[in-house]
């Protein structure tokens, strides 16, 4: 490399570039130079073009990833040396290169990885069901997980959720910056399986005025019947009775606007189970 075109590399490492700093050489002053400007704001993807400028040497480029970008340009100026500016762009989201799924039982675990970072805040978790008959299910915010601002460093991220039903889910998440930009990651799915006779899930909401819903599901088709009785033991509604389907969510919802506050409990009975949840009517 030409001496000259060394020496004001060189020079970008004395100025002592630092995140969010500017500096200026001027050297258009008559000793056959040109003015050198240098503005940065690191971190960066910083690209070094060196320009052919008649002096013999071939243009090298090399690229290196960083969260933003800059562009290092050492172009001919027809005097057989060179002007150098440095300027930076606006910054990149969160590099992503793993985002990843696996079920646990009826929980699903999320894992991620980043190579860098810039201004991140963090990461809202979403997740729906996918539902049968191309039914479209409402995305639903289940936790965040703060991100690490800034860094070049690589790191690792990790979010359970837990009482999941059987059955296809999908997954995503938001990213959020400090400034409020946010972008979408990709979608992940996982399918889960019911190992067991029957599924039955807590009811919802609990304390409920005046209507309260559950889902059933079974492993195998069979006569089921769906009750609701008093601390006294009453039966004060009938849900169902008769055959359910396998594999499919079967969803009740309890009516109490001519019911008392109270306690009630919710029975559930197949020819393979039996299974009580219960639910307090407050008015």
């Amino acid at each position: 490399m030409n001496m000259k075109k060394f020496s004001s590399l060189c020079l970008l490492c004395v100025l002592g570039i630092v995140p969010g700093a500017s500096a200026q050489f001027v050297g258009g002053d008559g000793d056959g130079y040109d003015s050198e400007t240098l503005s940065t704001s690191f971190p960066a993807f910083v690209n070094l073009y060196t320009g052919g400028d008649g002096d013999g040497y071939d243009s090298a480029t090399q690229t290196t990833s960083f969260s933003a970008f800059a562009d290092l340009y050492m172009g001919g100026s027809g005097d057989g040396y060179a002007g150098a500016s440095l300027s930076t762009g606006t910054a990149l989201p969160v590099e992503l290169t793993r985002f990843e799924a696996v079920a646990d039982g009826l929980a699903v675990v999320l894992s991620w990885d980043t190579a860098s970072e810039t201004n991140n805040a963090g990461f809202e978790m979403h997740s729906k069901r996918s539902l049968e008959n191309s039914e479209e299910a409402d995305w639903q915010v289940v936790g965040f997980v703060e991100g690490q601002g800034t860094t070049l460093e690589p790191q690792s991220y990790t979010f359970r959720i837990e009482d999941l039903l059987p059955g296809r889910h999908v997954f995503r998440f938001k990213q959020i910056d400090f400034d409020g930009a946010f972008e979408y990651s990709p979608e992940v799915e996982v399918a889960l399986e019911l190992v067991e006779a029957f599924y039955l899930s807590t009811v919802y909401p609990n304390p409920f005025n005046p209507r309260a819903q559950f889902t059933l599901m079974v492993r195998q088709e069979q006569s089921v019947r769906v009750a609701v009785y008093d601390v006294q033991g009453r039966r004060v509604a009938l849900l169902h009775e008769g055959s359910l389907a396998a594999g499919t969510h079967h969803r009740f919802v309890f009516q109490g606007a001519a019911l008392p506050s109270g306690l009630y409990l919710i029975r559930a009975e197949g020819q393979t189970f039996s299974a009580v949840r219960s639910v307090v009517l407050l008015k």
